[in-house]
Order: structure tokens, then sequence, then C-alpha cells
């Protein structure tokens, strides 16, 4: 959420990371800025202290191409850009995210003791599932 009396505006999503973070800023030449894709911002420690800071370009996006394919796809038989299968998962992360709100789930985690618990201390932070850079499906339900 942004405030309209905030001296700057915060990062329409971020992601952070432990060699760097990523930035999706908010565009204001486009106007609703909201509707716009963010401007991408790579930001890197740079040798000898301060950050390095490198801005991607984006490919111009078709604005009705998901519409289109879909329909091109019902129509013609044309293959999806996303097929069921590859966003299954997403589905899947939302459906347990929904779940576990209506169960009361908080965020963040909390621990026994009643504080919030760490990131590194997140039972599938240290199992091997993380080489596969996601948890396990069953686990999700912990979010």
């Amino acid at each position: 959420m942004q405030s309209d009396i905030a001296a700057a505006l915060k990062p329409k999503w971020y992601v952070l990371g432990t060699r760097g973070a990523v930035l999706g800023e908010w565009r204001e030449d486009v106007s609703p800025p909201a509707d716009a894709p963010a401007g991408i911002k790579v930001l890197r420690p740079a040798n000898g202290g301060g950050t390095h800071e490198e801005r991607l370009a984006l490919a111009p996006r078709d604005e009705h191409g998901f519409y289109r394919n879909l329909a091109d796809h019902l129509a013609w038989d044309e293959p999806l850009a996303v097929t069921p299968q590859e966003a299954r998962r997403t589905v899947a992360v939302m459906e347990a995210a929904t779940r576990s709100i209506a169960q009361g789930a908080r965020w963040p985690p909390r621990s026994r003791r009643g504080r919030a618990r760490r990131w590194s201390s997140w039972p599938w932070r240290r199992s091997a599932a993380l080489k596969s850079n996601s948890p396990p499906m069953s686990r999700l339900r912990r979010i």
C-alpha cells in the first residue's frame, strides 16, 4: 500500500538476497502507474565498498497477449504460452496460503515461545528439498 503524502514511494516489489537485490520500481511515466510493468533495478555489492546498480530494459509487452493466446488456443489449437502443468505449482501455493489463512495462521510464523521464526529456522530450510530450490508441497501448509 502506498501513501499519497509519503516523501518517497516504496518499491512496487523487491527480492532481497545475500549477494544483491532486485527492485521493481513504480513507473510514473505511465498512467495509472499500477498498470505499468515495473522498472527493474539490480543492486550488487561493488568492489571496494558501495553498491553497483544496473537497470534492466524489459521487452515491450503485448497488452492483450494472454487473451490473444487463450483465444488462439481455443479456436485453432495453438499451444498455450503457459501450460496448466506449469501453472499448477503456483496455484498450489496460492491454495495452501488460502487454507493457512483460513486456519488462523499468522505471518511471520511464530515459534512455540511466541517469537517470530527466522527463515533459517524453518524446517525445510535445512532439508535436502532445498537443493531443488523449493520446499516440498507437503510442507507448504506451514506457511
